[in-house]
């Protein structure tokens, strides 16, 4: 699978460039400056999700976990892991949703 190389930060727009750097670091959201159109919309939408919705944060890594194992996206499930134990998401969930 070719890799992308990280976004030359001269490339990107400046206030693409001001909104990222008031975010912690996150190697997704830098190579979503590579589409400086919909990186802040991502990320607020993101955060939308997060903050906004009435889903227990439980239910929401149960799914975010289920559809990162059924769409082989290994970087979203080692990022989601810790959240999930964190949320009370046990690892013999954890261990059963990789098995499937």
């Amino acid at each position: 699978m070719p890799r992308l190389p990280d976004p030359d930060p001269a490339s990107i727009p400046e206030e693409v460039r001001e909104f990222l750097t008031s975010l912690p670091p996150d190697p997704m959201v830098k190579m979503l400056s590579y589409s400086a159109g919909t990186v802040k919309l991502f990320v607020q939408l993101a955060k939308a999700q997060f903050t906004s919705l009435e889903l227990p944060a439980r239910s929401r890594e149960l799914a975010i976990l289920t559809v990162a194992e059924y769409t082989a996206s290994t970087f979203v499930a080692a990022q989601h892991d810790p959240i999930a134990l964190a949320a009370g998401v046990g690892e013999r969930t954890r261990q059963l949703i990789c098995d499937r």
